[in-house]
């Protein structure tokens, strides 16, 4: 059954393809797990390009990120599986939608996280290309995790960008993600707010731990 547009919008707004696709609840006939299945159309892509990052992906087994279960091209659709989690929401849903504030400790807590998890990937020789609220799931008890993995890297595999370029970008992205939710502002207002003014609203309700963090992270200095 299709999931809500919430919780996997359509338009995967981080790929440069601006590829626009439709995620399922599904069941495996092999094992009955439940998966979230997102199918592309129309998008250029080989099976080696689908393999190779299938079994870059599978390697990538830590509890902040979402798992890659499986990719595959039918009939020149493209579709990617990974774990589900009934009941996530995205950073985007849960605190930028309705301006929700995030207290520190819970920011600390996710920053922690989204760390550990760029660590892991990083450490694989992969970039996760997708730090951004709306593709990190809350799925309980301020556990995140990040969804999405390993689509980017099929739908842009013609880039000339390298890894080391996108592990950079990574982490400016993430000092994005920790501003939006700090200022309680979408990701792509940021460029019109500013991002030295998005440090001064940080500073004026986080401590300055969490701004050197930010500011590091982006590139800027206080």
């Amino acid at each position: 059954s299709p999931l809500p547009a919430t919780l996997f919008p359509h338009s995967l707004s981080l790929s440069q393809t601006s590829a626009s696709s439709t995620v399922f609840k599904v069941v495996s006939e092999r094992n009955g797990v439940t998966m979230a299945m997102r199918r592309f159309d129309g998008v250029k892509a080989t099976r080696d390009q689908v393999e190779r990052s299938v079994k870059q992906w599978e390697q990538a087994t830590h509890p902040n990120i979402i798992m890659l279960h499986g990719a595959w091209i039918h009939q020149r659709a493209l579709f990617f599986t990974h774990e589900y989690f009934p009941g996530a929401q995205t950073l985007h849903e849960r605190y930028l939608t309705r301006r929700v504030p995030v207290p520190e400790p819970t920011l600390w807590a996710y920053i922690c996280q989204l760390v550990t998890a760029l660590r892991a990937i990083h450490a694989l020789g992969l970039a996760c290309r997708v730090v951004h609220p709306l593709r990190v799931l809350w799925t309980s008890q301020n556990r995140i995790r990040i969804n999405c993995v390993g689509v980017i890297d099929v739908l842009e595999a013609e880039s000339a960008k390298s890894v080391e370029e996108a592990q950079r970008e990574d982490i400016y992205n993430l000092g994005r993600l920790i501003l939006a939710l700090a200022i309680r502002m979408p990701v792509n207002s940021l460029d019109r707010f500013g991002l030295a003014e998005a440090l001064d609203s940080t500073r004026a309700h986080y401590t300055t731990e969490v701004v050197n963090l930010t500011a590091m992270s982006t590139c800027l200095s206080c």
